[in-house]
C-alpha cells in the first residue's frame, strides 16, 4: 500500500487516488478543500459509531473535503487502517 499523505489546501485528484496516496477521491470537481484553520495531519477522537471503529478511537486526519451536498468528508488513519467519516463524527484533540 502506498503511503497516504496529508492534503492541505487542495482536494484529492484522480492521479492521487490511482497512486494510492489518498483515502478518498470525489470526482468531477464536486468538492473543495475544508480547512480546520491549521495544517493536516491533525489528531482527533472518533465520536460516532458508524465508522467501523469504536467511539473514542484516536485518529489522524489526513484529508477533509466539503462536497457539493454541503457535507464535510474526513479521511483518517488508525495505525495501518484507514477510514472515512463525516465531520460531526470527530472531535479534535489539540
Amino acid at each position: 500500500m502506498a503511503k497516504r499523505k496529508a492534503l492541505n489546501g487542495r482536494v484529492a485528484t484522480e492521479a492521487d487516488s490511482l497512486a494510492g496516496e489518498v483515502i478518498f477521491y470525489i470526482p468531477d470537481e464536486r468538492s473543495v478543500p475544508y480547512s480546520f484553520g491549521r495544517d493536516l495531519p491533525l489528531r482527533a477522537w472518533l465520536v460516532g459509531d458508524e465508522t467501523g471503529f469504536p467511539p473514542r478511537t484516536e485518529i489522524e486526519i489526513l484529508q477533509a473535503e466539503l462536497g457539493d451536498t454541503g457535507d464535510v468528508l474526513v479521511g483518517f488513519m488508525v495505525g495501518e487502517d484507514e477510514g472515512i467519516c463525516m465531520l460531526h463524527e470527530v472531535e479534535l484533540i489539540d
